[in-house]
């Protein structure tokens, strides 16, 4: 998991910008976001295999 100024790094944001807590919001919807679309990918390749 990236910690929190990495997050804050790639998003650009300043900490007058952007708190931390909202910083670690969208990092936790983030990852929430990337275990969807992977555990959709597995169910498309498996179906293909079928």
């Amino acid at each position: 998991m990236l910690s929190i100024e990495a997050c804050r790094k790639i998003l650009g944001k300043t900490k007058e910008e952007m708190t931390d807590q909202e910083i670690k919001e969208i990092q936790e919807l983030l990852y929430q976001m990337a275990k969807v679309l992977v555990k959709n990918y597995k169910g498309v390749i498996l179906c293909k295999k079928l």
